[in-house]
């Protein structure tokens, strides 16, 4: 499963007032139904009031801390509010909104949960120095825990686009990628941007559904920068730093745990995940597939993005795998090309 950031440019109307056309929605469907009276709900917040955004590995809206912010190669974005009016603002949330009729998702224009979803719109492309119109970070198939997508309203002079771009990029918060369907609120960039009367079809309606269905059921524990962790494999093992060496290039393998300090570890906004003596888990380019303890020093071999799914990402879309699976004390721990295996599935502990 890759992850990447997705890009979106949307057509613009190029005169009138800013105004927005009625949306075309679906009946539920019987899974969608099923969800309507469950208390567990997405909530997406619309934040038009703009502010400062900061790079991390990890996306945290409750703390303005963003990955596309991160991978755009910024320490730190600032976001302009939405220019419309009070009016105009009401109206593309209420649009946003009725785009997703049916799902367990609440659309608000103030932060409510620390778990939401953050949108954040307003300003233009020099923002985040980009050509495209939104940007958001995709796990296909997964909702982005805390996930922040950026919409540039600046653009805009027709409110159905933007309410069109708005809620495509929380489609991509949502776990969903670029579909072939024109008619398809995630339709190619190649598509016409310009229809109107586009929805998210019964297709990625089902998608939705099912990531929401995973999201639900996952363990959502956030993990605070700096916090003790262990990180367990399929076996219930814990990721060991090879007879506590503490030297560079000493060894990462599977061991049953015990929470000594050579299976202690913690996350950082920089991307690095470290244990004792300054070192930090490292992908060695030279030697085929290894990863080992390292000194820090922050660079792409040294940053790592833990996935909903469990997955714990790293440079050139490798994936932290256990070696064929091992059920050994002693597995191997490497980096391998990402895929839906349960040998790359960790979970975090606190300690």
């Amino acid at each position: 499963m890759t992850t990447r950031f997705v890009a979106v440019l949307f057509c613009v109307v190029a005169s009138g007032a800013l105004h927005v056309s009625p949306s075309r929605s679906q009946d539920p469907s019987p899974r969608e139904r099923s969800f309507l009276s469950s208390e567990a709900r997405v909530a997406v917040f619309l934040n038009g009031e703009g502010g400062r955004y900061f790079a991390a590995a990890r996306d945290d809206g409750a703390h303005h801390r963003s990955s596309v912010v991160w991978r755009q190669g910024l320490t730190h974005t600032d976001v302009p509010r939405f220019r419309g009016t009070r009016d105009e603002w009401q109206s593309l949330v209420r649009c946003v909104e009725s785009s997703f009729a049916g799902l367990p998702i609440d659309v608000h224009e103030r932060s409510t949960s620390r778990e939401e979803l953050t949108v954040v719109i307003g300003g233009n492309r020099d923002v985040l120095r980009t050509p495209y119109n939104g940007l958001a970070a995709l796990t296909a198939g997964e909702v982005t825990d805390r996930g922040i997508a950026f919409v540039f309203s600046d653009r805009y002079t027709h409110l159905a686009n933007l309410c069109i771009s708005v809620a495509h990029e929380v489609g991509h918060l949502l776990g969903l990628e670029h579909g072939p369907d024109c008619a398809d609120l995630m339709g190619n960039p190649s598509c016409d941007h310009g229809d109107l009367t586009r929805a998210f079809t019964a297709a990625s309606r089902s998608i939705l559904a099912s990531s929401i269905e995973r999201w639900r059921h996952r363990d959502r524990q956030y993990t605070p920068p700096g916090t003790p962790i262990v990180l367990r494999d399929m076996h219930g093992r814990c990721m060991d730093v090879d007879y506590a060496m503490l030297n560079d290039g000493a060894r990462i393998a599977s061991w049953g745990c015990h929470r000594g300090a050579n299976q202690r570890w913690s996350l950082h906004d920089d991307g690095t995940i470290r244990t004792g003596a300054n070192r930090c888990l490292d992908f060695s380019y030279y030697e085929d597939h290894r990863v080992h303890a390292w000194g820090c020093h922050g660079g792409p071999n040294q940053r790592w993005t833990l996935r909903p799914n469990g997955q714990i990402e790293g440079v050139d879309g490798r994936c932290l795998d256990l070696d064929r699976g091992e059920d050994v004390n002693g597995g191997r721990l490497i980096a391998w090309p990402c895929h839906d295996g349960a040998n790359q599935r960790f979970r975090v502990t606190h300690l």
